[in-house]
């Protein structure tokens, strides 16, 4: 209810509900949330594994995302822009260990070798992640209440996988999205806007391949694609 928020006011868009300006702030207390969290990885995890390259770009590819998304919310910025920043951030985490380089398929134990995909593949992951959390958040408590619910099951794949610091920053992550639903539950006082949502769905697909290059399964990426899959049939069809 700050009167600098007004800056943030969200212009009518096809894909929200609401009819009258609604400030976009959300996003902001998102990757507050997430930087606390991810600072405090360094405080009760080892020095060592902290100095990792994944572990650092996790929180840079996240405030890209972040940083992005604040400018569209300031100002407007060209869709094929957008687009073509979107992919360089997933080359970059790509390049910093975020790979779909290879899977064991559940029961059968088949394994595939998936390195010279690997590039597209991953770059499909994190750009689509990103554009679907965006794409559904129209409607109050949906985008938050179903990112919410993902970093849930990550903490849960994270416990089963022994990934600390995963499980950490997801809980993390899930305090700061709860922290947002509270003040975006019907009638919502506010929207994560373009700099939230980009940063939620970065980190759900970077959490995701982090736990997926621990146990090498597809698994790993099966719990996330079906907590999300009716969001991703609506994409589809109000494309």
């Amino acid at each position: 209810n700050c009167n600098w928020s007004s800056v943030f006011d969200a212009e009518d868009q096809p894909h929200h509900t609401h009819t009258e300006k609604i400030s976009r702030v959300g996003g902001i207390g998102i990757i507050v949330g997430f930087f606390v969290s991810y600072s405090l990885v360094f405080i009760f995890f080892d020095y060592k594994d902290n100095q990792s390259l994944m572990h650092f770009s996790l929180f840079f590819g996240a405030f890209a995302c972040f940083s992005l998304g604040l400018i569209d919310d300031l100002r407007s910025i060209d869709a094929k822009l957008k687009f073509i920043l979107q992919i360089l951030i997933a080359i970059f985490a790509h390049e910093s260990g975020f790979k779909i380089g290879y899977a064991v398929l559940p029961i059968v134990e088949w394994g595939i070798d998936l390195n010279d995909y690997s590039l597209v593949l991953t770059v499909i992951w994190f750009v689509s992640i990103i554009n679907l959390i965006n794409l559904i958040d129209g409607l109050d408590g949906l985008a938050g209440g179903i990112g919410f619910m993902l970093m849930i099951l990550l903490v849960v794949l994270s416990i089963e996988k022994g990934i600390a610091i995963s499980t950490f920053l997801s809980l993390g992550m899930a305090g700061a999205i709860l922290g947002f639903l509270i003040h975006n539950f019907p009638p919502a006082r506010v929207y994560m806007g373009d700099s939230g949502a980009y940063t939620i769905g970065f980190v759900i697909a970077a959490l995701s391949l982090m736990n997926f290059q621990k146990g090498a399964v597809i698994a790993a990426l099966l719990g996330p694609m079906m907590a999300l899959a009716l969001p991703i049939l609506d994409v589809m069809f109000a494309i």
